[in-house]
This record gives C-alpha cells, sequence and structure tokens, in this order.
C-alpha cells in the first residue's frame, strides 16, 4: 500500500501538482471565468456584436429573478468578454447614447422554455417564467463562451426543457451553499437543491 502510494505521488508530482486539500472549492465559487475572449477573432457578417455602452432591458414588472440574471449577464459581460454592459427596467430612462442590445419578456401564455431571436439590431428572449428567463440569459453566457468573444449568431433559437424541475445536492460540502456556488448550480440548469434533515420528526 505504502508503495502504491509513492508511485501515485510520484507520478502526481511529475505529470501535475498535487492539488491542495479542498482547493477544488475555489473552481466551485467561479461563476464567470475570466477573459474568455480571444481578442484576435472578429464578427462574421452573420452576427450581432455586443459593444461597450449597451443594455440589458427588462420590463418593469419583471420578478426579481430576472433582474438578478440580467445583472449576472453584464457581470458575464465584463469579467469574460471585456465588455461594459448594464441592465434596466424599460421605464428608466436610458442615459445617451446607449443602445439596448438584449430585451427580455415573460410571457406566460407560452409553452414552458424560452425564445431567443438575435438580429442585427440586437437580442430579443421570450420566456415562460423567471427561470427560463435567467436560463436563456445563461444560454447567451455559453454561445459566448463557445465562440470565444462578443458575437452572437443572428437567428431564431427555441429551447424547450425536457425537465422541470432538476436537484442537485452541494459539491462544496454537506449542506453548505455559498451564494456563488448557487449562482453556479443556476448556471448549470438546475432548478433546486437538496439538503439533508436530522430530527426533523421530533419537536
Amino acid at each position: 500500500m505504502m508503495a502504491a502510494a509513492s508511485v501515485f505521488l510520484a507520478a502526481a508530482t511529475t505529470f501535475g501538482h498535487v492539488e491542495p486539500a479542498y482547493s477544488f472549492r475555489s473552481r466551485l465559487t467561479c461563476v464567470h471565468r475570466p477573459d474568455r475572449r480571444d481578442r484576435a477573432l472578429r464578427a462574421n457578417s452573420d452576427e450581432y456584436v455586443f459593444l461597450d455602452g449597451m443594455q440589458i432591458v427588462y420590463s418593469e414588472d419583471a420578478p426579481e429573478l430576472v433582474r438578478l440574471a440580467a445583472e449576472d449577464f453584464c457581470d458575464f459581460m465584463i469579467v469574460s468578454m471585456g465588455i461594459n454592459t448594464s441592465a434596466r427596467s424599460e421605464t428608466q430612462k436610458a442615459k445617451e447614447g446607449l443602445i439596448p442590445a438584449v430585451r427580455v419578456r415573460i410571457d406566460g401564455g407560452m409553452k414552458h422554455g424560452f425564445d431567443i431571436e438575435i438580429s442585427g439590431n440586437g437580442v430579443s428572449v421570450t420566456a415562460s417564467d423567471a427561470r427560463t428567463g435567467a436560463q436563456a440569459l445563461y444560454r447567451l453566457e455559453d454561445l459566448m463562451n463557445l465562440r470565444r468573444g462578443p458575437f452572437l449568431k443572428i437567428g431564431v433559437e427555441r429551447r424547450r426543457p425536457l425537465f422541470r424541475h432538476r436537484f442537485i445536492f452541494s459539491g462544496f460540502g454537506n449542506d453548505i451553499f455559498p451564494d456563488a456556488h448557487l449562482r453556479q448550480i443556476a448556471h448549470h440548469g438546475f432548478t433546486g437543491i437538496e439538503v439533508w434533515l436530522k430530527d426533523y420528526d421530533i419537536i
């Protein structure tokens, strides 16, 4: 057993490094990876381009989750893409020169899911509820991460989740859910968390 452990340690030292205990937690609290943009890439003629000063716009009565997702999207744009954006409601007056790039609308009458329409004038998101509205913005983040730039291909995408609910335990530690880990869980499409309960039947 000791010989096997020595071989493993030697291999880890040779081919990489020995990771300190619990250092994986830093990855579980990194919601947006910095500097994902490849500055050498340029937008194609069939792509919409995000520029500094653009805005994410939602309705005045938008649920808090939609507002938080819009702020999260702005954080992604500056951290991962190096683009300054801001979020506001439709009724808030836009500062001169700021262009609405993404508009988010909730339509309770549509089938569960979201539609994304991308044109040369911007992005329109229509979602069945606040959760799918947030997932639509996370989807835009995924597309730009894959593209490695603030570019979105013009077109229409309609997504309908196969499951309404997806639950997960904490990857951080037993029933430990820091805010950043919860945000990362949401980005991966989970809709709820599971926790252990002890003596719940004792008064």
